[in-house]
């Protein structure tokens, strides 16, 4: 029989919200903090979470705090013993000692995203957006590469897995920026009318930087910085993107 253990969440948001009811419903204590005061005050009182996760009834038991310190005094700190405690039947974890490949497989996903919706809310078809997320990949693996990441992070639920995930689904936050983009209207106006983080939108730019100054040739990025940040033109971006899409890794 497991031990009860107390495990503090950092991060109030959807993905935290969430990660407190695994917690929960495998047994453990969980508090969870979140920068917002109101939303503090509502999980403590209600039991939800509506600001980020509408309409959803949390785990009982679930505590929330404005505290980080009294969050990051928990009983296990970070992967593997942590993994084993809220591990359940519904709820697996795949530690990864790779912190570059895996912080960098969860930021260009999202960018990716957003150029998968763009190809969907164009109706450029279904090949078109595997053709995205497919090269999207490969610009991760070569970023990742020329950043010192392991190779296979990629090939995993860090990677793929994620990627996967965020770039074909519609009700994914990025992935419905670029469908919003597609359809005429604007990243701001978009991004103003939002409570939760599109994080895509913020990352592109960044993603781009730091291939220019390692030399990496990263055209799918860089038509989702060039559309949000420096008012391209979409159709034109979509031409330039996907003739010179390139699967070709960096040399060893």
């Amino acid at each position: 029989m497991r031990l009860m253990a107390r495990i503090g969440i950092v991060g109030g948001g959807a993905f935290g919200t969430a990660m407190a009811c695994v917690v929960r419903r495998s047994g453990h204590q969980a508090l969870l903090w979140a920068r917002e005061p109101e939303v503090v005050a509502a999980i403590n009182a209600t039991g939800r979470n509506d600001q980020f996760l509408s309409g959803v009834e949390l785990a009982p038991g679930i505590h929330a705090t404005g505290r980080l310190a009294e969050a990051a005094d928990a009983d296990l700190v970070l992967a593997r013993r942590i993994s084993s405690a809220i591990g359940n039947p519904r709820f697996c974890v795949h530690p990864s000692d790779d912190l570059i490949g895996t912080a960098l497989g969860g930021v260009m996903k999202n960018v990716v995203a957003i150029a998968s919706g763009v190809a969907a809310g164009r109706k450029l078809g279904e090949n078109a957006r595997a053709t995205v997320v497919t090269l999207g990949l490969a610009e991760a693996v070569r970023l990742g590469l020329a950043l010192g990441a392991r190779r296979e992070t990629f090939d995993g639920f860090a990677g793929i897995g994620d990627m996967m995930l965020t770039a074909n689904s519609l009700q994914s936050r990025n992935t419905s920026l670029g469908v919003a983009l597609a359809e005429g209207r604007s990243a701001q106006d978009v991004l103003s009318t939002r409570l939760a983080v599109t994080e895509g939108a913020f990352s592109a730019g960044a993603v781009v930087a730091l291939a220019s100054r390692l030399g990496v040739d990263m055209p799918i990025s860089q038509a989702v910085d060039q559309v949000l940040n420096h008012g391209a033109d979409l159709d034109a971006m979509i031409a330039r993107f996907l003739p010179r899409g390139t699967l070709t890794p960096p040399a060893a």
